[in-house]
């Protein structure tokens, strides 16, 4: 059977499918965006849109009741080309940070403020209680409800909807059917390729390449050389910066924007180096193919120039008192396609012909794979099983059959011993190992430890567990992958976009140089696995595939903050003086663990052990 209702005032039609939600036909069926898939069940609000005027959140809405009725998103709520009062009071009072919750607030407002025009602070809390902001804006959140408030009183003061930001051809935010980043004659990404210029004119229109760099190869600080006579330079890691012949600024960084205001801090700085306004500045982030880390120069009247300058580094910069557009307050670059539903996150990206894709996922962590029968999974119509070694993943025109074929793999598994919460503590004292890096073991000794603490007069020991604890980012872990002429290209949340490409080229057999890694804005943190699952995927089925965790997968996968033991022992003088200190923490980190006091005799010791649970850092 065929339904029909109304989204943002056009009439769209849905096959009708058991158990449905109106969430899953939005977004899988008819494409819409604003509504973000969150908990899962009724829990933090990401998914509310308006059904008439009336609130309701998709997730757990059965898109069969809604049959005829009309449905509102974030992307519905401007009228006749103008803001609705709660987009603006967004805008205004930069109510969002990642931004990824925020269409589920703007149509829970608008929906109170329809019935309540002038709200104080106890009905708003309440009203909206059921409403979540992962990156705890809440009082700002606040401050725009009552503007809000006070707009729709006053709709002359109401401001023309912005268009959509440019996604400035570099596959930032992919919109359209195919994303793409750009190639360089070689294949090369940039930090990998000869330092060049055809490696940067290639791709890039006339203009001057402004590059960061140790200046104690290559020509003298500041000279300008000319790139058909000059093939290299010594900076894979360094910074560079485009400026066109139009005006128009480039700067590539390796960072990634995660709500923080790194986009639009950085443009702020870059415009301010260059003395130009900081809507000329572009800033590509967090792709591999092009970006290093930024600043730069400038040039002028460029075209037809092909010239590349070096900047030493550690040059002088402005002075912060100097400041004219960084320091000063400023709205979000890409605000506005926040508050109208065209931010498009990792988990909002679609391609032309994509499959969705599922994963087989063991019972517990560790659990082994004894045996996998496919064949009923393989059965289902329009299913693509995928089986290599251990990994089980089936992709499929759309996520319900992908679970589905994932839940019909009859598979058994071997499990192995793992601690209860309150063993947790004494396994991980029983099972230290050896580390590198900041997770490597650390040891602190001054003085006859063991002696102060015998000694003196006053002594107190304690005992301190912490348990794992889930992240639970509200946007759940998404990767697009394609394969394309023997390249791969991912989409994908993660603050590591030159890690993950590490890790995947090391897990598909694939050289680094093949692998391209986007980041587009997003709303959770986390590594390369989704990433992995759906590059999988798409290579068995040579078509692009998306992998999505659902919520139950984000808490049985994902990594944890690392539970830690860690005991204490103290010893004290007459006067209160601390005498002796010992203290030892077990699997928890060596970040701040030293005494910020002056302890003559004293031992800190931090012991790395293994994890019953996946672990990592914490947001």
């Amino acid at each position: 059977m065929i339904l029909t209702i109304t989204v943002d005032g056009a009439v769209v039609s849905f096959p009708d499918r058991d158990g449905q939600n109106l969430l899953d036909v939005l977004r899988d069926d008819i494409g819409v965006t604003g509504p973000k898939p969150g908990c899962g069940e009724d829990a933090c609000g990401a998914c509310t849109v308006l059904v008439g005027r009336r609130a309701v959140t998709a997730c757990t809405t059965p898109a069969a009741q809604l049959a005829g009725q009309q449905i509102t998103t974030v992307a519905g709520l401007a009228e006749d080309g103008v803001l609705h009062p709660v987009q603006q009071a967004w805008l205004e009072t930069g109510a969002m940070q990642c931004g990824y919750c925020t269409p589920g607030w703007l149509t829970a407002i608008a929906a109170l403020l329809a019935r309540t025009p002038d709200p104080d602070d106890d009905r708003i809390a309440a009203e909206l209680a059921g409403s979540v902001c992962r990156c705890w804006t809440y009082p700002r959140i606040l401050r725009a409800v009552h503007r809000a408030a006070e707009l729709m009183n006053h709709p002359e003061l109401l401001l023309p909807v912005p268009p959509p930001a440019d996604a400035r051809g570099w596959g930032a935010r992919p919109a359209g059917p195919a994303p793409a980043a750009p190639r360089l004659p070689a294949g090369l990404p940039w930090d990998q390729a000869p330092k060049d210029g055809e490696t940067f004119f290639g791709p890039l229109c006339d203009g001057l390449v402004a590059v960061v760099s140790d200046a104690a190869a290559g020509a003298p600080d500041g000279a300008a050389f000319d790139a058909a006579r000059q093939h290299s330079w010594d900076a894979p890691d360094g910074a560079w910066v485009h400026v066109s012949a139009d005006g128009t600024i480039t700067a590539f960084t390796g960072k990634v924007e995660a709500g923080q205001g790194t986009r639009t801090v950085l443009a702020l700085l870059v415009a301010e180096e260059l003395a130009m306004p900081p809507a000329s500045v572009r800033l590509v982030m967090g792709q591999t193919d092009v970006s290093p880390f930024d600043p730069g120069t400038s040039g002028d009247l460029l075209t037809g120039v092909r010239r590349v300058e070096r900047v030493p580094a550690g040059g002088p910069v402005t002075r912060p008192a100097e400041w004219q557009p960084a320091g000063h307050e400023a709205r979000a670059v890409g605000g506005a396609d926040v508050v109208t539903g065209a931010k498009r996150f990792p988990a909002d990206l679609r391609m032309d012909g994509m499959l969705h894709g599922c994963v087989l996922r063991p019972p517990a962590f560790g659990a082994t794979l004894r045996s996998a029968d496919t064949t009923a999974a393989a059965a289902l119509p329009g299913v693509l099983v995928v089986r290599e070694e251990a990994f089980i993943g089936a992709a499929a025109p759309d996520r319900a059959t992908a679970r589905r074929a994932i839940e019909a793999v009859d598979a058994s598994w071997d499990r192995r011993p793992q601690p209860g919460p309150g063993e947790l503590a004494d396994y991980l004292r029983a099972h230290p190992i050896a580390a590198e890096g900041r997770s490597a073991a650390f040891r602190h000794e001054a003085g006859d430890v063991d002696a102060a603490l015998a000694a003196g007069p006053l002594r107190l020991a304690a005992r301190y567990t912490t348990a794992h604890v889930a992240h639970v980012a509200l946007e759940p872990r998404s990767a697009l992958a394609s394969w394309q002429d023997k390249q791969l290209t991912v989409w994908t949340g993660t603050s590591t976009p030159f890690r993950a490409r590490r890790e995947l080229a090391a897990a598909l057999g694939i050289p680094e140089a093949v692998v391209h890694v986007l980041v587009p804005d997003f709303g959770g943190r986390h590594g390369s696995a989704v990433a992995l699952e759906a590059a999988r995927l798409a290579r068995a089925a040579g078509r692009p595939v998306k992998v999505q965790w659902s919520r139950p997968e984000e808490f049985r996968c994902g990594y944890l903050r690392p539970a830690a033991l860690i005991e204490v022992r103290s010893s004290a003088g007459r006067t209160g003086a601390i005498t002796g200190w010992s203290f030892c923490t077990i699997n928890s980190g060596q970040a701040g663990i030293l005494s910020p006091y002056r302890i003559p005799h004293q031992r800190i010791v931090y012991q790395p052990a293994e994890s019953p649970l996946p672990q990592g850092p914490y947001r």
